[in-house]
């Protein structure tokens, strides 16, 4: 057992620094222009770097991307949208019996030939028609809705980190400030006494 901390790295890759393994040459207006397909030059100096430095800053380097998703933000989005997908669920439905009906209604009339349509048929297809025209339009205005409120909540929450943060720590500079000179004036008219 050692009784110092080692920092190793063991490299199974014997190949890590032959170019043509994580090289591709391209050519850019006449120029040979490497492109890195892999990191290993990353790779490389992040070892010499670990290895040459000291294991207390270790902690430090950057793990890669990181994704921290505003959870609340998510939550308040996905209630939003279970608000409005009933309705639009059920807009769809209806939009589909109404299309179903027209096409039966349609069906029919092919069948029949050259055979007149009613005046209660043509009535009834109108009718469909103008439902559908009603039911389309309703969608659109839930799907409307629901962007709506998401980027109302995206404004609101650009507004807060953009706009409210600055503007408290400017104000809390500003008193910290205030209150300092005060303190100074205080003691200053006090050394004068």
């Amino acid at each position: 057992m050692a009784k110092v901390p080692a920092n190793l790295i063991i490299v199974a890759d014997s190949d890590i620094l032959a170019d043509a393994f994580w090289l591709q040459t391209q050519d850019f207006f006449g120029q040979q222009l490497a492109v890195p397909t892999a990191n290993n030059a990353d790779f490389v100096i992040n070892a010499l770097d670990n290895l040459s430095g000291s294991s207390a800053l270790i902690g430090l380097r950057s793990r890669g991307l990181s994704n921290r998703p505003f959870l609340k933000l998510q939550e308040i989005q996905r209630a939003a949208e279970d608000r409005y997908r009933d309705r639009e669920q059920a807009l769809a439905k209806q939009l589909e019996e109404t299309e179903k009906k027209l096409k039966d209604l349609q069906t029919k009339e092919q069948a029949g030939g050259a055979a007149v349509l009613s005046l209660k048929q043509r009535e009834a297809i109108d009718n469909f028609r103008a439902d559908m025209i009603k039911i389309r339009r309703e969608l659109r205005q839930v799907q409307l809705s629901l962007r709506e409120d998401i980027d109302t909540l995206d404004a609101w929450t650009r507004v807060l980190n953009i706009g409210a943060m600055p503007v408290l720590v400017a104000v809390f500079a500003i008193a910290l400030a205030l209150a300092r000179r005060q303190r100074s004036r205080r003691r200053y008219a006090s050394a004068l006494t």
